[in-house]
């Protein structure tokens, strides 16, 4: 399979996607693809049982005024279904290798490590404080031999960069303090920051100093975004299952860091910014509002992706009407504003595309890797050439930049 996509209409405005593949296929290229299969969970077959929601009516309008106000998500997913259902009658996902309760990896993989359900060598954490410290600029300097093993000396830097022709495989000690490491592999072209992203400030200025050395551009094509938004089911922990990104207490508190990030001064003059969002309209708000994040940056919504969870038959995994479970989230795409009207030099708002990514859901809090689908339809230079910024990421793709203090999770060993 060469492409992390099983099918999509003329437009593309629908896509079905395979999530692992769409990861996988994102940590090779076209001269050295990834032929590791990602560690994933067995795919849903029947929709969940959604048994809490509000049964008052007091209830019931309390929730729906705190979920998407309006049915348009609703009229543009079912259209979806219908059409991808008219036209692929195969499963909404490919074959899974997946981990089972007591932690082995089950389907092809003739052996993998033991591993917690959240795909992360057991016993093996990670001490970033050998990696954040500093500003020098380290590239793991990679025989192309395939299974050469890396020892990283990253303690004192910020960038780790793998310039070679392929992936690489970086030794990382774990947190006990017992002289087990951890692997990690980096993908070619791929350059990561394992730092916390509210210090961005000198995140910024080691991006100015690692293109002045190298003697590249230092502003992005595209920003990609997944906040660690307030939930109400993590409340007491401010953490989510399987993360060390803690989500915010409140929408002031991330508010202040994705403003504090000044991400405008990181992106090119036509460059874009997509953002995951969940269905509060107060986040959508924050997002698309006046003195929002968008109006900050100087970008205006151009694009809307519709990532709707569907069974492995195509079935959306609650109902569409779902008040607390919608079974649905949004990427929202602005672009930076050079539009205007020659005859009044007013600006011209550009008419927004939906598209709907049919997808099964994959292990909690991985969403599909959008290489394919940005390259395909919003990066504007020739393949490989645009320079892509992934914050918050959660795993390395092969020629973008990942920012985060967890963004190289699924790269571990442990998860493939």
């Amino acid at each position: 399979q060469s492409s992390s996509i099983l099918w999509q209409n003329h437009d593309s405005s629908v896509i079905i996607v395979d999530i692992p593949r769409s990861i996988s296929l994102a940590q090779g290229s076209q001269p050295h693809p990834c032929s590791d299969h990602l560690l994933s969970c067995s795919a849903l077959e029947r929709p969940y049982d959604v048994q809490n929601e509000p049964k008052t009516c007091k209830g019931q309008a309390n929730a729906q005024a705190q979920a998407d106000p309006t049915d348009l998500y609703v009229k543009i997913v079912e259209s979806a279904l219908n059409e991808s259902k008219a036209n692929f009658q195969e499963r909404f996902c490919l074959g899974r290798n997946f981990l089972r309760k007591d932690g082995r990896g089950s389907g092809r993989k003739r052996q993998r490590e033991e591993s917690n359900d959240n795909g992360q060598p057991s016993g093996a954490g990670l001490d970033t404080a050998n990696l954040v410290a500093g500003s020098n600029i380290s590239t793991l300097d990679v025989d192309c031999s395939p299974g050469v093993v890396v020892q990283a000396q990253i303690s004192s830097a910020l960038f780790i960069t793998n310039e070679s022709g392929s992936s690489a495989i970086f030794k990382i000690p774990g947190q006990m303090g017992d002289g087990n490491v951890v692997e990690y592999r980096a993908p070619t072209a791929s350059t990561f920051s394992l730092s916390n992203c509210a210090k961005s400030a000198q995140f910024r200025q080691d991006i100015r100093d690692q293109a002045s050395s190298a003697g590249n551009r230092y502003r992005f094509d595209m920003v990609v975004l997944d906040p660690p938004w307030p939930n109400r089911s993590v409340k007491r922990t401010h953490r989510t299952s399987g993360s060390t990104y803690h989500t915010a207490t409140n929408l002031q508190g991330i508010e202040g860091l994705l403003h504090g990030m000044d991400l405008d001064m990181l992106l090119e003059k036509d460059g874009c910014i997509g953002v995951w969002i969940t269905n509060k309209p107060s986040i959508r708000e924050l997002m698309l509002g006046e003195g929002g994040l968008f109006d900050a940056l100087g970008v205006e919504l151009v694009e809307e992706w519709i990532w709707l969870k569907v069974t492995a038959s195509g079935e959306p995994v609650t109902p569409l009407q779902s008040i607390w479970r919608r079974p649905y989230e949004v990427f929202l795409v602005g672009r930076k504003r050079h539009q205007y009207s020659p005859a009044s030099s007013v600006e011209v708002a550009p008419a927004v595309t939906f598209r709907t990514i049919l997808a099964v859901p994959d292990l909690h809090s991985r969403k599909p890797c959008l290489k394919e689908m940005t390259e395909q339809l919003l990066l504007r230079r020739e393949k490989g050439q645009s320079r892509v910024l992934e914050v918050f990421a959660r795993h390395l793709v092969a020629g973008w930049w990942s920012w985060g203090d967890e963004c190289i999770k699924f790269n571990s060993r442990g998860c493939w």
